[in-house]
């Protein structure tokens, strides 16, 4: 039960320690927050991305 308790403090104190960007909004009387992850790996750049999902929200109809 120890080992239990050490666990979840290391994964609590990873959690704290690595800052997420994130986005909050309010929709009707609940507030969301959403954590933005972006790839390190990734070759496509921000503004591809942009572009692709504004493609998509076009072919989408959005």
């Amino acid at each position: 039960m120890n080992e239990t308790n050490t666990d979840a403090s290391d994964a609590e104190e990873t959690a704290t320690t690595e800052e997420v960007p994130t986005l909050s909004f309010i929709y009707g009387k609940r507030r969301y927050e959403v954590g933005i992850h972006f790839s390190q790996t990734t070759s496509e750049t921000m503004e591809d991305r942009i572009r692709h999902l504004a493609q998509r929200d076009l072919l989408n109809g959005a």
